[in-house]
C-alpha cells in the first residue's frame, strides 16, 4: 500500500503539471494557497464566498492533519470487497463529509482526494489493482460530476430562460455550458494519455493515467461545484 500511495503522489505531481490550476498564468485568482506551500504542489480553488470573507488560510500542517482524520474515518477494504468493485456506504459517507466541510476553506481537493485509493487494501499491489483502486476513485467523482453537470445545465437553462431576448447580446448559456465541458472532456483524455505515455507503454502508465483521470475529474467537479455556489450567492 505504501507503494501505491507513492504511486498516486507521483502521478498527482505530474497531473498537477498540466493542470488548468498548475500554470501560473492560469492559478485561480481566488486560490488560497500558493503551489509552493500546497501538499504535492496542488493549488484549490476557493468559493467567492469563503474568499470574500477573508479567512485565515489554513496552514499546511492543518492540511495534513485534516486529511489523516478523514483516513482515520475508514477501514481498508478487504480484498473481497474490493474486488467486488463497489465502495462501501460508509467510505461514501466520509468522502461527501470530507468535501462538505473542507469546501470553506478551499482545500478540499489536498485533503480529499486519494482517501479511497488508501481504503484499497495492503494486498492489492498488482498493476491490476492499483488502476481499480484509482478507478474507484474516480467513479466517486465521476458521479459527483454528473451532479453537478446536471445542475449547472439546468440552472443556465433557467438563466437563458429569464433573460432571452432581454440580454444585451443574445446568447445561450447553456449551450456554451455543454461545448464547454466537450472541450473538457478532451482535454481530461488527452491529458492523461500524455500522463500514460511518459512510461513509453510500460505498466507504470496503466496506473498513472487512470489517477489521472480521477483527479483532473475531482478538480472539474471542484471547479464546478464552486460555480454553483456562485449562482445561488447572485
Amino acid at each position: 500500500m505504501r507503494y501505491l500511495t507513492a504511486i498516486v503522489l507521483l502521478a498527482s505531481a505530474m497531473v498537477a503539471a498540466c493542470s488548468p490550476n498548475s500554470a501560473s498564468e492560469n492559478t485561480p485568482i481566488n486560490s488560497d494557497e500558493s503551489p509552493a506551500n500546497s501538499p504535492a504542489g496542488l493549488v484549490e480553488t476557493k468559493p467567492l464566498s469563503a474568499m470574500e470573507q477573508d479567512l485565515p488560510s489554513p496552514s499546511g500542517d492543518d492540511v495534513l492533519a485534516l486529511r489523516q482524520k478523514y483516513k482515520n474515518l475508514t477501514e481498508p477494504m478487504t480484498l473481497s470487497v474490493f474486488q467486488a468493485g463497489k465502495l462501501p456506504p460508509e467510505i461514501l459517507q466520509t468522502m461527501d463529509r470530507c468535501v462538505e466541510e473542507t469546501r470553506p476553506d478551499g482545500i478540499t481537493h489536498a485533503v480529499c482526494f486519494g482517501l479511497i485509493i488508501n481504503t484499497c487494501p495492503e494486498d492489492a499491489f498488482s498493476t491490476a489493482d492499483m488502476v481499480s483502486c484509482s478507478g474507484l476513485e474516480f467513479e466517486y467523482w465521476s458521479d459527483r460530476l454528473e451532479t453537478v453537470t446536471d445542475r449547472l445545465s439546468e440552472l443556465y437553462y433557467k438563466d437563458d430562460q429569464e433573460f432571452g431576448e432581454d440580454g444585451a447580446i443574445e446568447v445561450s448559456l447553456t449551450g456554451m455550458f455543454t461545448s464547454a465541458q466537450e472541450d473538457w472532456y478532451e482535454f481530461r483524455r488527452s491529458s492523461c494519455q500524455l500522463e500514460s505515455m511518459r512510461f513509453r507503454g510500460g505498466s507504470m502508465g496503466r496506473v498513472t493515467g487512470s489517477t489521472c483521470m480521477a483527479e483532473l475529474t475531482a478538480r472539474r467537479v471542484l471547479d464546478l461545484e464552486g460555480q454553483i455556489a456562485l449562482f445561488e450567492d447572485y
